[in-house]
């Protein structure tokens, strides 16, 4: 019997240790803001590698005094930007924060220079926090 639950309990680990995920963040970077402004947004590719959902809750960085999670959504004939409590992303898929699109926004943000690094935490309720580094990048760069 005591064997038995051994194995067993080797088991359930193997299987815990398989569905890790893997969540990857490429081309990741913050829009320069005009002077006098504290408000801009942060950008990105995530794909989630991994064989486990993953939800995005949160994302944080020295430079910015808060940070919310946004959608945009078409609403009476107009774009809106909305906060949104958390993003989905399902095991085996990808996705674009862009402008226009889901982005992360930053507020009260201190000056900030065209290429200076930048470095950002995602958080997820259900896998493990990404680090990821930034570059400031002005509007007319893409």
């Amino acid at each position: 019997m005591k064997v038995i639950v051994a194995v067993g309990g080797m088991l359930l680990a193997v299987l815990a240790a398989a569905q890790t995920s893997t969540v990857e963040v490429t081309d990741a970077y913050v829009r320069a803001m005009p002077p006098g402004r504290t408000v801009t947004a942060g950008f990105f590719e995530i794909a989630n590698r991994g064989d486990q959902d993953c939800r995005l809750e949160a994302a944080k960085t020295d430079i910015a005094g808060a940070t919310e999670l946004h959608t945009h959504i078409h609403e009476d004939g107009k774009m809106k930007m909305r906060q949104v409590p958390g993003i989905d992303l399902p095991a085996g898929e990808q996705l674009s924060f862009k402008p226009g699109g889901l982005h992360v926004m930053l507020f009260r943000v201190r000056p900030l220079k065209d290429g200076e690094p930048v470095e950002m935490v995602l958080e997820f309720a259900d896998c493990d926090p990404v680090v990821v580094q930034a570059e400031v990048r002005s509007i007319k760069r893409k």
